[in-house]
């Protein structure tokens, strides 16, 4: 990546998804790998979530709504706004 670009970052840093996610976390009841991707606008907004892994459905379908409501710092390409990916990547386990 150039020295003037820079990857969307979520605007209240990653405690603005993991504290939802742990919030919501003892309703899900996946435990293992998710691997998702955002795609985030040069506003800022998530406009999609790929899911490429995941425990269940149901677990996949709670982060994205979290990922989906996250404020994100855009994209910079070029010292520019623009459109990129965020990758969100996480290894959920219950703990006793």
């Amino acid at each position: 990546m150039p020295e003037a670009d820079e990857p969307p970052f979520p605007a209240g840093g990653l405690i603005a998804i993991y504290r939802p996610i742990s919030q919501v976390q003892g309703a899900m009841r996946g435990e293992g790998l998710v691997e998702m991707y955002v795609m985030v606008n040069t506003d800022g907004r998530a406009v999609s979530v790929s899911v490429y892994k995941t425990p269940d459905p149901a677990t996949s379908e709670e982060i994205a709504k979290v990922l989906m409501l996250t404020e994100y710092k855009p994209a910079l390409c070029a010292g520019k706004p623009c459109v990129m990916e965020f990758p969100f990547v996480v290894t959920l386990s219950r703990s006793l």
